[in-house]
């Protein structure tokens, strides 16, 4: 099951009611890709802890998502939002050091396995036991092949040990599903993405007098 959510302004909204729905209120909230902080636009929650890989305008500490200096079940939810577009600008070399990408070919995929690994692996070290990974994850088409980002992402998840639990659909309004900048076609234009939430263990946490 999933929910689509159709031409919202900004993702902070969004991101305010997964919290509400799937995060304990005890522990940090963290946001390890932060980068400028736009998921959080519009938001009424802010992360406790921000972090990213370079020097960005959002993070307030510099580290790798996967190994964070954080203690042991600190977190009550982690934010991860990837780069979206690996090949652009970037030969397949460049991102494997920089981003941790696999290197492949536009016939097996431009994806992040190798980072969701890393990042999901030290979710599972910094979670409380009922915490989340709240993911924004997006497909894109790359030599007029797609690329299935989602499917990649969830198959990272249950290798390390999580358990996917929700999905949310969120869609643009585009006019077209063909860019006007486009001389051949083969797929139609993106105009998706997805947050992911993930969660050790069970998917319902043991609340009690809840649905």
């Amino acid at each position: 099951m999933f929910t689509s959510v159709f031409g919202e302004k900004h993702e902070g909204p969004l991101l305010d009611a997964l919290l509400r729905l799937h995060a304990p209120t005890d522990g940090l909230l963290l946001d390890v890709t932060v980068n400028a902080g736009r998921v959080w636009v519009g938001a009424e929650n802010s992360p406790d802890y921000t972090s990213d890989v370079n020097r960005t305008p959002g993070a307030s500490v510099i580290a790798d998502a996967g190994r964070l200096p954080l203690a042991n079940d600190c977190a009550r939810a982690l934010v991860y939002d990837p780069p979206h577009i690996p090949n652009a600008g970037h030969s397949s070399k460049r991102l494997a050091q920089r981003f941790g990408t696999e290197k492949k070919t536009a016939a097996t995929g431009y994806l992040f396995s190798d980072l969701h690994r890393s990042v999901l692996r030290e979710a599972v070290r910094v979670l409380k036991p009922d915490g989340v990974v709240l993911a924004k994850i997006c497909d894109i088409v790359h030599n007029h092949a797609y690329q299935w980002a989602l499917v990649d992402f969830i198959k990272c998840v249950r290798e390390c040990g999580l358990t996917p639990c929700d999905l949310v659909i969120r869609t643009k309004p585009w006019p077209s599903m063909k860019d006007p900048r486009w001389k051949r076609q083969s797929h139609t234009r993106r105009a998706h993405s997805y947050w992911a939430v993930s969660r050790l263990g069970r998917c319902e946490p043991k609340r009690r007098g809840t649905a």
